[in-house]
């Protein structure tokens, strides 16, 4: 099943944030949590139901080798996944 993903902006800032800050610190980083983040995203896209919810309808994943969730709503009527935050663990 193909699904629309949106990233709501907090998300939006939430990734430039972090891209931001590990940039600073070490562009190598900064590129593997964008690999990471984008493989996570898709991982989820396809397999939504696997993660658990943690606030009503609110699912979480992980950002692999990274301390990092995406916080994401699973509208199944609609086929879509909506981004609402990367939040640090």
């Amino acid at each position: 099943m193909k699904l629309i993903i949106k990233l709501l902006p907090e998300a939006e800032k939430d990734i430039q944030k972090t891209m931001d800050s590990f940039s600073n610190d070490d562009p190598a980083k900064a590129q593997e949590f964008w690999i990471q983040l984008i493989e996570s995203i898709e991982y989820l896209s396809n397999n939504p139901k696997l993660f658990p919810r943690v606030f009503k309808n609110i699912r979480q994943a992980s950002v692999s080798k990274f301390p990092f969730m995406i916080n994401f709503i699973f509208e199944t009527e609609n086929k879509k996944i909506i981004i609402l935050a990367i939040v640090e663990e």
